[in-house]
């Protein structure tokens, strides 16, 4: 049995108030949600599901809010906003996101266990994620 390594922050409440930078890969990083042209990420059919998904996330409550996102082949980037402190951790949101993406495209066996995720501390670090995720299209040179 693989022992996965804890990323999560020792004695930090992931039910508290903030931005959380998540990322969420498929499993054997399997290309399903389309392709990079030109730098540009095109959706298939999977992939504008998940699209739905995402952006339909918001309306789930008034407490979470995606507030940025990126799908890409085998991956998705997202800001999620916790608005107010919740009785939801941040892996019961990220469960529930896999959950109902699963659900939508009709397929077991989609994502990778677990997720990675960052606390974003403060503004500096939000533009730096913002970044990142809105110029992950343009790194070609990672063969994503």
């Amino acid at each position: 049995m693989i022992t996965r390594k804890n990323i999560r922050l020792k004695e930090y409440d992931y039910t508290s108030k903030g931005y959380y930078y998540i990322t969420i890969c498929t499993k054997d990083m399997k290309h399903c949600f389309g392709k990079l042209e030109d730098n540009v990420m095109i959706l298939n059919d999977f992939g504008i599901k998940v699209q739905n998904v995402i952006e339909n996330f918001n309306n789930t409550s008034d407490d979470i809010k995606n507030d940025y996102y990126q799908i890409m082949p085998n991956h998705i980037h997202i800001i999620i906003e916790i608005k107010n402190n919740i009785n939801k951790s941040l892996s019961n949101i990220v469960s529930g996101l896999k959950g109902k993406c699963t659900k939508e495209l009709k397929t077991k066996g989609l994502w990778q266990k677990g997720f990675y995720e960052r606390v974003i501390r403060d503004e500096k670090e939000y533009n730096n994620v913002y970044n990142y995720i809105i110029n992950n299209p343009y790194r070609d040179k990672y063969k994503w």
